[in-house]
């Protein structure tokens, strides 16, 4: 009996120490949220500015050098003083967010009132000044004056007080119009573009969105959409560096960034489908003129100034039809470049011709003491897909063409299961010659698959023609191995024909 009495007593004492612990833990949480309850409140009571951040819709910025104005309508932001035009949304939000911030050290008050002079707000640096949708409006001085520890004294002009204050307001008054611009030139977006119309001293061209196909006016070419995205992404990132002149209609300053001359100067006009709302289509163009001392400069149509580029940027946007076209056109057998379609490899090189033929996905090249590089042949296939033109449209007799040497013609052909007499690809090349544009030596190339010849680099076609496919049985080589001859090895007796090194002219 008298253990079970203990046994309640002690247990009666845990209940009440439990007690006193869960009891002290919550006043203990609730004194915690209490003072920062409390903090949060003194924090927001001594914010120098009240208004309500998200009902803005003007502020200025007022020193004795200048009073910038920013006003906010139809949820856009523009710049009003001392230049019209759009205000970058994000500087904005990233200005009033700081202002909305700070709040004051510690209030000034004297006996017999206060000598503003002492404190420079009685010719302050500047003022900020809010204003709400409304019409309530805050302002606030900064003084000239500041305090040992670099602390501003600002005061508001509702009140009589003077504040202490962050060290910041000098740098908040410093801000210009510069620092509130929209670089970023194109307001739409690359979705909704339909259509581009681009004039330049290169020519003129038009591409068209048909059924999510992008299409060319006056052309059956074959298009690269990704050249196309590219381009459209540099539109929409496209960002000014300088800001010339507010008035590109004064024909002085279009005279002397060099956009007054038709002849000279490039266009681009973005046609985009209707926004929500509105049935007609967007229209918006860029013009651009020539480079002068690594700069170029430029207007758009739905804004005042005349902007600078850096060159290398505006080098993105002088294209031609060119520009455009789909590169591996020419070489693409298989819209995948499946080569599992492929049942013979025929390559000839300057030793002479290799005939590969599969069996079962086995390749063999029926010579007895000799076997397929597996590896080597699964690189040709790569070299293939990685193929792409680097001029269109050859002449037939291009520019200082060279002389033709038949022990450096080369040839690629890729059949089918049916053995066909149409090839899945047929490619040779031999001449060679520099091109005038680009100033790179190109190959002469024709393929059954295009029906003009098309310039293609040396070093790409050289390392497709330096492949060895067949090697001797038991051989270890690497894919990458060459015949000391540079072509492909075939049998002894053919190995040393056309002995000159593929490297000492390139078929020059």
């Amino acid at each position: 009996m008298v253990e079970k009495e203990s046994g309640v007593k002690r247990f009666r004492s845990t209940l009440v120490f439990t007690a006193l612990v869960f009891g002290a833990l919550f006043w203990a949480f609730w004194d915690y949220d209490a003072t920062e309850s409390e903090k949060e409140l003194k924090k927001e009571q001594s914010k120098l500015f009240s208004l309500d951040k998200s009902k803005v819709v003007e502020f200025s910025i007022n020193t004795g050098d200048q009073r910038v104005v920013i006003k906010k309508a139809k949820d856009l932001w523009r710049l009003s003083a001392p230049v019209d035009d759009l205000a970058d949304k994000s500087s904005v939000d990233q200005y009033l967010n700081t202002l909305f911030d700070q709040t004051s050290e510690e209030s000034i008050e004297e006996e017999g009132g206060i000598d503003e002079k002492i404190y420079g707000l009685h010719t302050p640096l500047g003022t900020i000044d809010l204003k709400q949708e409304d019409g309530q409006t805050q302002s606030l001085a900064i003084g000239s004056v500041k305090a040992f520890d670099g602390k501003h004294y600002v005061k508001r002009s509702t009140e009589s007080k003077i504040y202490s204050a962050s060290s910041i307001w000098s740098s908040q008054l410093e801000k210009s119009a510069k620092d509130f611009r929209e670089k970023r030139v194109f307001e739409g977006s690359k979705s909704s573009v339909e259509k581009v119309e681009i004039v330049s001293p290169k020519g003129q061209l038009t591409l068209f969105k048909e059924n999510d196909l992008w299409k060319m006016k006056g052309s059956d070419f074959k298009l690269d959409s990704n050249s196309i995205t590219r381009f459209l992404d540099k539109i929409e990132t496209l960002h000014a560096s300088e800001f010339v002149s507010e008035d590109k209609e004064n024909l002085s300053d279009l005279k002397k960034f060099l956009l007054h001359d038709p002849k000279k100067v490039s266009t681009i006009k973005i046609i985009s489908s209707p926004k929500e709302g509105n049935a007609a289509s967007s229209e918006w163009t860029l013009l651009f003129g020539p480079t002068t001392d690594s700069k170029v400069y430029f207007f758009v149509s739905n804004r005042k100034p005349i902007m600078q580029l850096a060159e290398a940027t505006a080098q993105g946007f002088a294209v031609s039809a060119d520009d455009f076209r789909d590169k591996k056109e020419p070489f693409r057998f298989h819209s995948d470049y499946d080569q599992k379609i492929v049942e013979t490899i025929e390559l000839k090189g300057s030793a002479g011709t290799i005939t590969l033929k599969k069996d079962k996905d086995l390749w063999s090249v029926g010579v007895d003491d000799k076997e397929v590089n597996v590896n080597a042949v699964n690189d040709l296939f790569n070299k293939v897909k990685n193929l792409e033109v680097s001029k269109f449209d050859l002449p037939v007799k291009p520019k200082a063409p060279r002389k033709s040497d038949s022990s450096k013609e080369y040839r690629l052909v890729f059949r089918g299961g049916d053995g066909g007499e149409t090839p899945l690809l047929d490619i040779h090349w031999g001449n060679s010659f520099k091109d005038s544009k680009s100033n790179k030596e190109l190959y002469e190339v024709e393929s059954n698959l295009f029906k003009d010849k098309i310039g293609v680099t040396l070093s790409s076609l050289d390392s497709l023609s330096r492949l060895e496919l067949v090697k001797q049985k038991g051989s270890k080589k690497q894919p990458d191995d060459v015949t000391e001859d540079g072509g492909v090895e075939v049998d002894d007796d053919s190995s040393h024909e056309g002995d000159d090194h593929h490297d000492d002219d390139h078929g020059h």
